[in-house]
């Protein structure tokens, strides 16, 4: 898995964002049996009840006589299994995983059913982290994830439904205190007016300063020399997500690979090496999509496309089609192969065809790919 991974943590500061609405309000529902619904009129699908003196957050007051909340505790939402990064679910089935795609569509989820609605909630931007809940669920040729309601998802209820004496505007987070200590350090031995003054530094999570790794990846960066830091924090971050560091240590040695990429993309990147994706280690056997009794061989000559917003694994999917726009297979390329070079090309590929289950035409892992001769 190549390193789209590397833009999720983009989406980790969106919860902070959340404080500043001055709609937002507490509630107490009414009556029993209020139906929460994944749309602002009755003939959405209702996705759970609510009883009387239950709590709720408001959102915003829709014109069809209809609240926005915020989805209740216990909540579920969905996304495709190929809008996002490579799964490794912990304990129970429970993952942080990348939003792998643009627009990646969030649909609200049955309570007491194990499946979608067919309504779009929110749709969430590329690297955006979401929660999953448990294992994916085959629906209708596509594999879907139960997660935790994101960032801006919401539900409706009646307005009717909700005690009016109850609405409460909901308090805001506390506003910034000045520490008292300064942020300056007076060095030792000195004390007249010019002493010097040095800023104190913050303290970088233990499991980053003691990766054999870090310093040798902070002195490339200082140094200038990008594309070595870039090629150590991916590895560095690999560490990481295998040992399943602290959010925090995963999170800033993200941002320091990101802010290498970005100054390498602005320059001449011709002679800079591929990168893995961290968070997924390949064996050769995988890597080349072998199992064991399975052995490459040459596909039929077809068009290269592009599949928009469709990821295995956190690649980007390509499809193989005939000459009457039919899929043959599905493609991703292993480390060193760049299918996008070829896009719209007429082509043969040389791999093992495999069944995924997020796919319903057979998927190649690409190991060779050469123009088609006829």
């Amino acid at each position: 898995m190549r390193f789209a991974i590397a833009l999720f943590a983009v989406g980790i500061g969106l919860a902070s964002s959340y404080s500043a609405d001055p709609f937002k309000k507490t509630a107490t529902v009414e009556v029993d049996g209020v139906e929460v619904r994944s749309g602002h009129a009755l003939g959405f699908p209702a996705v759970r009840q609510l009883q009387k003196g239950d709590s709720v957050i408001i959102v915003r007051e829709e014109e069809t006589g209809f609240y926005a909340i915020e989805p209740p505790t216990g909540s579920v939402s969905w996304i495709k299994q190929i809008h996002l990064a490579k799964i490794e679910p912990a304990e129970g089935g429970k993952a942080n995983v990348p939003v792998a795609v643009e627009g990646a569509e969030i649909l609200a989820g049955y309570e007491k059913e194990n499946k979608p609605t067919n309504r779009i909630t929110t749709r969430l931007p590329k690297g955006t982290i979401v929660e999953t809940l448990g294992p994916s669920v085959r629906i209708d040729n596509a594999s879907w994830y139960p997660i935790v309601p994101p960032e801006g998802d919401l539900r409706w209820i009646p307005k009717a439904a909700i005690r009016s004496a109850s609405l409460r505007a909901l308090a805001s987070t506390s506003p910034y205190a000045k520490p008292d200590k300064s942020p300056f350090t007076v060095v030792p031995g000195t004390t007249n007016k010019t002493d010097t003054a040095t800023p104190v530094v913050a303290t970088l999570p233990r499991v980053l300063t003691d990766h054999r790794l870090w310093a040798q990846a902070s002195q490339a960066e200082q140094s200038k020399d990008i594309a070595t830091a870039r090629t150590l924090y991916a590895r560095i971050y690999q560490d990481l997500w295998d040992q399943k560091a602290e959010r925090d240590a995963i999170v800033i040695c993200y941002n320091r690979y990101s802010r290498c990429d970005e100054a390498i993309k602005k320059g001449d990147r011709s002679s800079l090496p591929t990168i893995d994706l961290p968070g997924e280690t390949r064996s050769s056997a995988t890597s080349t999509g072998r199992t064991g009794n399975d052995s490459p061989k040459w596909s039929n000559a077809g068009y290269l496309n592009e599949v928009q917003r469709v990821f295995v694994d956190g690649q980007q999917v390509y499809s193989l089609q005939d000459d009457g726009n039919n899929v043959l297979y599905y493609l991703t390329g292993v480390t060193g192969v760049n299918l996008k070079n070829f896009k719209g090309r007429r082509v043969q590929v040389y791999g093992v065809a495999s069944q995924r289950p997020e796919l319903y035409r057979p998927h190649i892992a690409v190991e060779r790919l050469e123009l088609a001769k006829n």
